[in-house]
């Protein structure tokens, strides 16, 4: 089972290891003054999640940005790689026809708009 099928990487990912490795760094230093069973277990348990996460983040972003070359998938102003994305406008928000949404103009100009945007 995929739990993170409609998950694509980000790099913006990387904001969650601040806070973590912070909290990890903090039990550190509560576990160097309040010597306890409960404190040394805090400080492995954050330690260790912090160490697994900037780990998994460092080889998914090596593998995205050797392997994959799509670092920057989200931005084509700064992309690295020469293949064209779907325009997102495309599908996702375009009114639904068995819906009745949208007027004309509207569903003109979001066509321009993707017709447009990768041209």
């Amino acid at each position: 089972m995929n739990l993170f099928r409609g998950f694509s990487f980000s790099l913006a990912w990387w904001a969650y290891t601040f806070p973590m490795t912070s909290a990890a760094i903090a039990s550190i230093r509560y576990a160097s003054e309040v010597k306890n069973a409960f404190t040394q277990c805090m400080c492995i348990g954050l330690t260790a999640a912090a160490t697994l996460t900037v780990t998994a983040l460092f080889l998914t972003t090596l593998l995205h940005a050797v392997v994959h070359r799509d670092l920057f998938p989200n931005d084509i102003s700064i992309a690295i790689t020469e293949r064209r994305r779907k325009p997102i406008f495309a599908e996702e928000m375009r009114p639904s026809k068995r819906r009745g949404g949208g007027t004309k103009q509207q569903q003109a100009a979001l066509d321009t708009a993707a017709a447009t945007s990768y041209t």
